[in-house]
């Protein structure tokens, strides 16, 4: 949970739209795309979460995007898009 709120608060507004989801025996693959700002500057950028599902609920969580597209923005480079 900490690190999702630190993540979040580093936008002023983020919202994610997911463009496949996946689902299979005990793991969900998603395909998103995230647009927000940054100290006011528009951001976006996209990748995949894969989620692994056991009998108590989710038992692992992977996020695959590239870091140095959202870093150069959250360190104020320039305009980051897809």
């Amino acid at each position: 949970m900490k690190f999702w709120q630190a993540y979040r608060s580093a936008f002023g507004q983020i919202r994610s739209e997911f463009r496949q989801v996946i689902e299979g025996d005990g793991a969900a693959m998603l395909e998103w795309s995230s647009r927000g700002d940054v100290g006011g500057a528009e951001v976006d950028y996209g990748g995949v979460s894969v989620i692994e599902i056991g009998k108590n609920g989710i038992t692992a969580f992977r996020t695959y995007f590239d870091p140095q597209r959202l870093g150069e923005k959250l360190a104020g480079g320039g305009r980051v898009a897809s």
